[in-house]
């Protein structure tokens, strides 16, 4: 999750950046479009930094796509699964006194994107509460998806958008809108979300510490029984080697025995010389 937080973080620099640079010329929407390459706004610094903020919303995606814990994706929720508010992750850390042990965590607090969404939003508006922490829209005319989006089916599909500021930057000059209003509203959806991936970890974190104290509580059981174990393979050896003394010894005195056995007949034999 600290990887993810990192890329949001990176992005919202870009936005400020992008900010803070010449708004890119355009016409109105004559020249632009949502997915095609717009020669006008592709040589302008901002859609040099748009490439970059395009590259990080990638990266997120992968490390989405390939995390896991224990086997169990806790990045993203699929279709099939519950949805969000209530649902568990449950992961079994050991067994006492014939009880399965179990730690949960609340799937809301780990997913980043959740395919089981029907509804896309701002952070914290109508529909959010079943959003992953990257879902939805993080401008306020809903016309920005970083990596996934709702259909008007209600299925939730992979965004083919290259373009985080472009959209932005054509409505602001179209409509003659405040572009540092429009572009502070940007910044502060990825500051929240930002926040809340921040408070995502501090719930996993206090979980993970649970784990790790379960883990040493298995460990130090593991560490008696060893120990246990060995305490009955020394005695069983003292044992063992007691009984092969006391065999030997016997056997040292049945040698003795026939000795003497053997040489009493010569002594009575030397009488009769």
């Amino acid at each position: 999750m600290d990887k993810v937080r990192e890329e949001l973080v990176t992005i919202r620099n870009l936005v400020i950046t992008a900010q803070s640079l010449p708004p890119p010329a355009t016409d109105g929407y004559s020249n632009w479009t949502d997915y095609q390459p717009d020669a006008i706004y592709d040589n302008s610094q901002v859609a040099k930094v748009d490439a970059e903020i395009y590259q990080h919303w990638q990266q997120i995606s992968s490390i989405v796509d390939s995390a896991s814990f224990g086997g169990v994706s806790l990045l993203r929720n699929d279709a099939s699964e519950p949805d969000l508010p209530g649902a568990k992750t449950e992961f079994t850390t050991g067994y006492v006194d014939g009880q399965v042990l179990t730690v949960s965590i609340d799937t809301k607090d780990t997913t980043m994107i959740n395919y089981g969404r029907t509804v896309d939003n701002l952070w914290n508006q109508p529909g959010s509460e079943n959003m992953g922490y990257v879902d939805g829209v993080i401008w306020n005319a809903n016309i920005i998806f970083p990596i996934t989006y709702v259909d008007g089916g209600g299925v939730v599909q992979k965004n083919e958008n290259i373009y985080t500021l472009r959209n932005s930057e054509v409505r602001i000059a179209a409509n003659g809108l405040d572009r540092n209003e429009y572009y502070n509203g940007m910044i502060n959806q990825l500051d929240e979300r930002i926040q809340a991936v921040v408070g995502g970890m501090s719930v996993v974190g206090s979980t993970q510490k649970r784990v790790d104290m379960q883990d040493e509580f298995n460990q130090a059981m593991m560490d008696d029984v060893d120990k246990g174990v060995g305490r009955w393979v020394d005695a069983d050896m003292e044992e063992a080697s007691a009984r092969l003394a006391a065999l030997q010894t016997q056997q040292q005195l049945a040698t003795q025995a026939l000795n003497i056995a053997n040489q009493a007949p010569q002594s009575i034999m030397t009488l009769f010389q």
